[in-house]
């Protein structure tokens, strides 16, 4: 092919390149790679049984106890197909995990080698991925075949939504790697928006669904059937990948390359980090495929090649945005994986549907302790996938600046003692100017404290009091009024 990126066509007299780019399918198929992950971790007749290897089969039960997928709990049944598919614990081949961290990689290594998208000048070509997903059809096995059901059963799973996240951040950071022209890849296209395939973004409902469904605040708002004929279509976990991704369009956010060091035991993917310099933010693009939280120390870096004009940069509280899954054999309701148990039976016993919305924002309540230098620390849930903000707040080099909705004093009427508490990191301010006047303007008294200091209005005589609160250097003062109680 190679050898034809220089023909052309001369049309009104001027030449035109024949074809502007290569377009690649990169569909990630079980033959020859995760195939006999699910062939041989999954029983190889329906369930309800006791699960590999035994397989001992049992009848569903009235209630149906454990005969249907367990979710409060680990479901053991399900630990392997769902574990080694995504390279938790063993790296069986195909996995994953194998995939974003290697073969990704390799794959593309050897399209370059034969594409050649490193070439500069007029002939270069760009790729075009017009059509990739997770395909789950083996021609080999016909479409109602138990085998085709076990490679079906990972549709729009926690698992399968996890792979795309990072297949995606892996198109996006491709653009910028060693040995490839930069911004080569230019056109990316999603195979399967609706259409009926179960790996698709949307699905139409059936019973379970329309039943189960929240609204996003997580209440109960089950859906009436559509009327006769028709389809009632649901986001399911691709279509909330999506949207979790899409922030990066909306806002404009620039890749910011970035080392996250992990224990080398360690299952889950580097982050991939982007920076909002409008609204100067961080966006970092997260999965944790462990049944566990995940921490990440986030230090403050060299952010000051983007913000020379500052004399102190600093981090504020971060926001997490995710789908929030129970289990990494989550889904979006209707699932092949309710197919393989014979329990679920859309009448009496219907099938859970547990990804429904992106949760968040959710505050950030950081497991990790003894930060210094202004690095901070971010603790995402066990089984989930999606991203966090952080805000960085910048103090100019002529002093910070605060508005009056930035600071405030509690408690307020107070007794003893009120503390400042400021939206600002204390990295960026940490010392406050405090004046304390009565109401005709008397001056009372002056200290110095830090953020959530407390201070000290004992020896006060009950009654109204303005607090005028400032730093050394003047740069900004902000009056509040405060009420003493005895």
């Amino acid at each position: 092919m190679v050898g034809h990126y220089g023909d052309y066509v001369t049309i009104d007299g001027k030449d035109r390149y024949l074809f502007d780019a290569v377009i690649l399918h990169p569909y990630y198929e079980p033959n020859g790679n995760w195939n006999d992950i699910a062939i041989n971790n999954f029983c190889d007749d329906y369930y309800p049984n006791s699960g590999a290897p035994d397989c001992d089969h049992f009848t569903c039960s009235i209630p149906p106890g454990t005969s249907l997928w367990q979710y409060g709990s680990y479901d053991e049944r399900l630990r392997n197909p769902y574990e080694k598919i995504l390279g938790l614990g063993s790296n069986q081949f195909g996995n994953f995990k194998q995939f974003l961290r290697n073969r990704y990689t390799q794959s593309y290594d050897q399209q370059n080698i034969e594409l050649q998208f490193y070439l500069e000048g007029p002939s270069k070509k760009e790729l075009w991925t017009t059509e990739w997903n997770l395909k789950d059809k083996n021609n080999s096995y016909s479409d109602d075949s138990y085998e085709q059901i076990k490679l079906s059963s990972y549709c729009n799973s926690f698992a399968h939504g996890l792979l795309i996240q990072e297949w995606f951040l892996k198109d996006i950071k491709h653009n910028s790697a060693a040995g490839y022209r930069a911004g080569f890849h230019t056109y990316s296209t999603f195979h399967g928006f609706g259409g009926g395939a179960y790996y698709a973004m949307l699905l139409h409902a059936d019973k379970a669904d329309r039943l189960n469904h929240e609204d996003p605040s997580g209440a109960s708002d089950p859906l009436d059937a559509p009327p006769s004929g028709q389809l009632l279509w649901l986001k399911r976990t691709i279509y909330h990948t999506f949207d979790l991704l899409s922030e990066i369009r909306i806002n404009n956010l620039d890749y910011l390359p970035s080392n996250f060091s992990l224990f080398a035991h360690n299952s889950n993917i580097q982050p991939t980090v982007f920076i909002d310099l409008v609204n100067n933010k961080l966006y970092i693009y997260y999965t944790n495929m462990k049944d566990e939280t995940q921490s990440y120390r986030v230090k403050l870096g060299h952010l000051d090649e983007f913000y020379p004009e500052a004399a102190i940069i600093g981090y504020g509280s971060a926001d997490i945005y995710n789908v929030d899954a129970e289990k990494p054999y989550s889904g979006s309701g209707r699932s092949f994986l309710f197919n393989m148990n014979t329990c679920y039976n859309n009448v009496d016993q219907l099938h859970p549907f547990d990804i429904q919305y992106i949760t968040g924002p959710t505050a950030n309540i950081s497991e990790i302790t003894g930060l210094t230098g202004g690095d901070i620390g971010v603790t995402v849930p066990a089984n989930s996938f999606g991203y966090y903000v952080i805000p960085i707040f910048i103090a100019p080099r002529e002093g910070v600046v605060l508005t009056d909705d930035q600071i405030s004093i509690y408690p307020n009427p107070a007794s003893s003692s009120f503390t400042l508490s400021c939206s600002l990191p204390e990295i960026i301010v940490n010392e406050f100017v405090v004046d304390i006047y009565d109401l005709n303007g008397i001056f009372v008294s002056n200290t110095k404290v830090a953020q959530n200091e407390k201070v000290d209005i004992s020896e006060l005589p009950s009654g109204v009091y303005l607090v005028s609160i400032s730093n050394s250097q003047k740069s900004f003062s902000i009056t509040k009024k405060l009420i003493k109680i005895n």
